[in-house]
């Protein structure tokens, strides 16, 4: 009877081993699994930041763009208007 005992529970002892494992590999892979979500949101944020700098300096150089156009045309009418007195 304590034989059958003794083998139960090393049989016990045994799936509780493997359960560990188990659970153990599966802890590690969601904590690999996080990091590399918790990488990706890292750099998909910075590309975001990288992105609104950029739209940010494009947003000044349009600008400065359309000025400049405006100062040519209103250079070109007066030009043209003193073209046309001579």
């Amino acid at each position: 009877m304590l034989n059958l005992l003794h083998i139960t529970a090393q049989s016990l002892v045994a799936r509780l081993k493997e359960n560990l494992e188990k659970l153990t590999e599966e802890r590690d892979q969601r904590s690999s699994s996080e990091n590399r979500e918790k990488e990706q949101n890292k750099r998909l944020q910075r590309q975001i930041r990288d992105i609104k700098e950029e739209m940010g300096e494009l947003a000044k150089k349009e600008a400065e763009a359309s000025r400049k156009k405006h100062e040519l045309v209103r250079i070109q009418q007066s030009l043209m208007r003193t073209h046309a007195d001579s």
